[in-house]
């Protein structure tokens, strides 16, 4: 979504989105508080958003159809982490070890602790 932050994104903020496979929604900004620093790490990987890698990665169909019929979700990060252990984590194939629900909760807590009137101790609890 670097399109999306060079367009709509602030300096000093972070650009909260959510991203489905058929389009992306812009929720707001998220201040930065000054004692939180950022840094960009180049992997050196190149990918592209339209070829089979990025999809392969982003998309794991015989799980996500899984989740989809049994929670009746449009979309598998739509399920919390806990609903997922609980039910569908033993039912899934092998291949999918990492779905992407656990990303969005990862994200949904940073921005939490962000914006956290104690986000000292919490930042440095998450790490």
């Amino acid at each position: 979504m670097d399109q999306m932050t060079s367009s709509c994104g602030e300096a000093n903020k972070l650009l909260a989105m959510i991203c489905q496979v058929d389009s992306a929604e812009v929720i707001g900004l998220v201040e930065i508080p000054n004692h939180v620093r950022f840094w960009g790490i180049d992997s050196g990987i190149r990918h592209s958003v339209g070829g089979a890698d990025y999809g392969s990665v982003r998309v794991k169909d015989e799980g996500i159809e899984l989740l989809e019929t049994e929670a009746s979700l449009d979309y598998l990060c739509n399920l919390s982490p806990h609903g997922y252990e609980a039910r569908y984590a033993d039912k899934l194939p092998d291949f999918l070890l990492d779905p992407p629900i656990f990303e969005n909760f990862r994200v949904k807590t940073f921005k939490a602790l962000l914006t956290s009137a104690m986000s000292n101790l919490l930042l440095l609890d998450y790490g």
